[in-house]
């Protein structure tokens, strides 16, 4: 009984250090200057640089390249691709050429077609 009696002590000190602890955190230190909360910073959706569209079934290399993100590396990707393979069925099919995963076709899927002409120009301001 005396070491349940002891033991039961011991948690009820642990609990005071403990407690006297967080209450020493909370308050403010002498020498520190006051913290301003961080402001809000709220990032604005960037509107597109591009409008129209590339179809990848038809585009050449350099039309390619207009797309955001696509340099002549992946551009070339694309059209070894499609020579390799054949036409494009689905948009979502661009994810098998090397570059261009989930988030990268998702990021260029309203630039992207698969029929029509490739109308895809930057934006005048």
């Amino acid at each position: 009984m005396k070491h349940i009696i002891h033991r039961a002590a011991i948690a009820v000190a642990f609990c005071t250090f403990f407690l006297s602890a967080l209450a020493a955190l909370d308050a403010p230190i002498a020498d520190a200057a006051p913290r301003s909360p961080k402001p809000h910073v709220v990032q604005k959706k960037q509107t597109p640089a591009f409008e129209g569209v590339v179809n990848i079934n038809t585009a050449d290399a350099g039309q390619l390249r207009m797309l955001p993100g696509v340099g002549a590396t992946k551009a070339e990707r694309i059209v070894q691709f499609r020579a390799k393979r054949g036409k494009f069925v689905r948009i979502k099919d661009l994810r098998r050429v090397k570059g261009f995963g989930k988030k990268t076709v998702d990021k260029l899927e309203p630039y992207l077609s698969i029929k029509g002409p490739t109308t895809l120009a930057k934006k005048r301001p």
